[in-house]
């Protein structure tokens, strides 16, 4: 037998190879056909429980918001929250310069500190009131013979200008007129002789030409050498330029002339709207001496009306130093008010909610706030316990939730976490959503550790 194995020893090895190589593949087979069957066990569980629930997506909102607003004048100094933050009761959101409304708020004291001082003293004397009245009433004497009489001070002396004034345009018009007919070509000396001198050139001018024409003719036939016709040609271009020179200088002369008449002219100009505004300062004075009149016996009326009605007793004075201390006191008390609310602690606006989120913030370091005592939104709280989930369950199956049901929740943002929620609302109203029919069912959630938040999305689990 050993002779036997040894001499088959390599056979003996080659099955038992074989052997073992048909015992692990038996062992893989028999492993992958349990595990299969584990996995088939799996899906068939997940299917039963997909098929006993209603998959709904839903998003995060809210239901309930505070809007901060202020309503005096203040200037933001920090802003110590950013927006989406989770805030608690009390806390700092910003601080502001309160320097302005506590100046108010002092001003306001003061007020009603001096008219409370004042109001024993409202009772009034006449005798100053007698005394104004007996001015005016002088005053208005006095300048009513002023007025008519002409005596007053100012128009005496706008009188005395506008005589001088009239006498210097008469004058100014004399010159102008006299000038004037400097111009004239029969009257000037100067324009006359340039004018003869002018019509002589000319003259001479024509004979220059004639001759230059004729001794042209006499060169051209060889009759006279050229240095004697440019002698006659010389003389026509001094003659050209002779005709020239007294037309440039009867121009010169009647320029000259003509600015002298212009300087008369705006000298004539000058005086008659010297005149023209003195007599408007006259009728201006005039004016004012009548309002001032005017104003005297108003002011006198008025005086009067005050002495009768001091006259008649000093309760009307006493009533309005009572009214005006009534008046102050409720702008203080409207002033103080606008700080007495929840979220205004000190010199900071702080949360009014146990458990909020900053939503939206509207103002800037810097910002001024409450100008002419309108409110100036500075951000918005949403209330955290407010949070609901608005599920959108598909038409087919709103008929198997109700109002009070417990539902799974399951974040979007945390896959792995399961919460419970109670069906609140089930509106009686569809909406259109990719094809679909829709309802928005209201889930409350159960989220005391604050996973869900506004905006943020979650799958909702219903029982069918």
């Amino acid at each position: 037998m050993n002779k036997w194995i040894t001499t088959h020893k390599k056979s003996v090895l080659a099955g038992t190879g074989v052997l073992v190589i048909l015992a692990v593949l038996l062992g893989i087979f028999y492993y992958q056909k349990n595990n299969t069957s584990a996995q088939e066990t799996m899906d068939i569980g997940d299917s039963a429980n997909q098929a006993a629930e209603i998959d709904a997506w839903g998003e995060v909102k809210y239901t309930h918001m505070e809007d901060i607003s202020i309503d005096f004048l203040s200037v933001v100094t920090d802003i110590l929250v950013k927006e989406g933050e989770r805030v608690t009761l009390g806390q700092p959101l910003v601080t502001l310069d309160l320097s302005e409304y506590n100046g108010n708020v002092e001003k306001l004291n003061q007020q009603l500190t001096a008219g409370q001082a004042a109001l024993p003293a409202a009772k009034q004397g006449i005798t100053a009131l007698q005394a104004d009245i007996k001015q005016l009433q002088e005053q208005i004497a006095r300048k009513t013979q002023e007025y008519n009489s002409g005596t007053n001070v100012d128009l005496k002396l706008l009188q005395s200008s506008l005589n001088l004034a009239r006498k210097q345009l008469a004058t100014a018009k004399s010159d102008l007129k006299q000038h004037q007919l400097k111009y004239n070509n029969d009257t000037n000396a100067d324009l006359k002789l340039l004018q003869n001198s002018l019509d002589l050139a000319n003259k001479e001018l024509k004979t220059a030409k004639n001759d230059l024409y004729e001794f042209q003719s006499l060169y051209d036939a060889g009759a006279i050498s050229k240095d004697e016709l440019d002698q006659y040609t010389n003389a026509l271009d001094q003659r050209q330029k002779a005709v020239k020179d007294i037309k440039y200088n009867l121009e010169k002369t009647k320029t000259a002339l003509k600015d002298e008449i212009d300087m008369y002219e705006d000298a004539l100009d000058q005086r008659q709207k010297a005149v023209n505004d003195i007599q408007d300062n006259i009728q201006k004075t005039k004016t004012a001496l009548k309002d001032e009149l005017d104003q005297l016996n108003v002011s006198l009326k008025s005086k009067q009306v005050q002495l009768t009605q001091v006259k008649h007793g000093n309760t009307a004075n006493i009533t309005k130093q009572q009214s005006g201390i009534g008046a102050t006191q409720v702008d203080l008390d409207s002033l103080t008010a606008k700080t007495a609310k929840e979220y205004i602690k000190g010199n900071q606006i702080v949360s009014n909610i146990k458990n909020g989120i900053v939503l939206n913030i509207m103002v800037s370091d810097a910002s001024h706030l409450g100008a002419q005592g309108m409110p100036t939104q500075v951000l918005q709280i949403i209330d955290g316990d407010s949070l609901t989930v608005s599920a959108e369950v598909d038409e087919e199956f709103i008929s198997n939730v109700e109002v009070g049901e417990t539902v799974k929740i399951v974040p979007i943002s945390v896959p792995d976490v399961s919460l419970t929620g109670t069906v609140t609302q089930i509106p009686s109203l569809a909406v259109e959503k990719d094809g679909k029919r829709v309802i928005r069912v209201l889930v409350k959630p159960d989220d005391p550790d604050n996973l869900l938040k506004p905006g943020y999305t979650a799958d909702v689990y219903f029982k069918k």
